[in-house]
């Protein structure tokens, strides 16, 4: 489906907290995911990852494919003429392109592509100030602050990195501030694209994790609100681990067993923006 980002009126999505919190889990995320792709023997490299059509070099090579336009993203925004690419990106096809693209490149090349590409977005990351944390610059949901192109940046590959590792048989790192990061935004993030498709769910809808401890509810109206509050009976409420939320909200899991059926439908708008429901 090609997306139908959002480029006036509300912002399409909000997330409380302080304008820089991503800056820390987004570094850290990337050198780590780097340094272990370069343990990586070239089987290991060629091996199938989570994703039914991509190998591991293929993840590898999304990732450092995908980086520019994070770069690209936040340079024009705080030049004050935000880009407007996405309505042409169509998630379900769109990174199969890419990936084509780099596929003649040796897992050397890959890797290197990857250090060099994680360089320039950290670089950009860390010469932002609270102001430019909070500019407005283009991601797949439409213009929102950088903050949240970065929160795509991690989450995107976050999840990533757990469709390389699990299936190599390794243990996934886990970070606090990285899975709370990468779990309310994904939670804003189905609705975000569920705009675009006509597919949004109106309401209040909370999210109760542990392991780490996160809470939060979201208001869904005419854009997304994500507030860091614990959310009360009145309610829908997923509740669970929060890797293992993160997880089913990516669509890598399925919800919980107990999962409210408002937050089945929620997930309705991420499933059908990635055409999962023709797979």
């Amino acid at each position: 489906m090609i997306l139908s980002p959002r480029y006036s009126g509300p912002t399409v999505v909000t997330i409380e907290g302080d304008p820089g919190d991503v800056a820390v889990p987004l570094v850290r995320q990337r050198l780590r995911l780097a340094e272990l792709a370069a343990t990586f023997t070239e089987a290991e490299w060629s091996a199938p990852s989570r994703c039914s059509q991509w190998s591991v070099r293929d993840v590898i090579a999304h990732i450092a494919g995908i980086n520019p336009l994070y770069v690209m993203s936040a340079v024009a925004g705080l030049a004050g003429e935000p880009t407007r690419l996405m309505p042409h990106f169509d998630p379900a096809v769109s990174p199969l392109r890419m990936v084509e693209q780099v596929a003649a490149l040796s897992s050397a090349q890959v890797l290197d592509l990857l250090v060099s590409s994680n360089a320039e977005l950290i670089a950009s990351a860390e010469a932002l100030d609270g102001s430019g944390w909070c500019t407005s610059a283009e991601s797949p949901l439409g213009e929102v602050p950088i903050r949240l192109v970065m929160s795509h940046a991690l989450w995107d590959s976050w999840v990533h990195e757990r469709d390389i590792v699990i299936p190599l048989g390794m243990t996934p790192t886990v970070v606090a501030d990285e899975v709370v990061a990468s779990l309310r935004y994904v939670a804003a993030l189905t609705q975000g694209f569920a705009f675009g498709a006509g597919m949004e769910c109106r309401g209040r809808f909370g999210i109760d994790a542990t392991d780490p401890d996160f809470h939060c509810v979201m208001t869904v109206d005419d854009a997304v609100s994500v507030r860091v509050e614990r959310p009360g009976d009145d309610i829908p409420v997923l509740r669970g681990p929060a890797v293992q939320l993160t997880e089913a909200l990516s669509t890598r899991l399925p919800l919980p067993a107990d999962a409210p059926p408002e937050w089945r439908r929620l997930l309705a708008g991420l499933e059908y923006t990635w055409d999962l429901a023709s797979r």
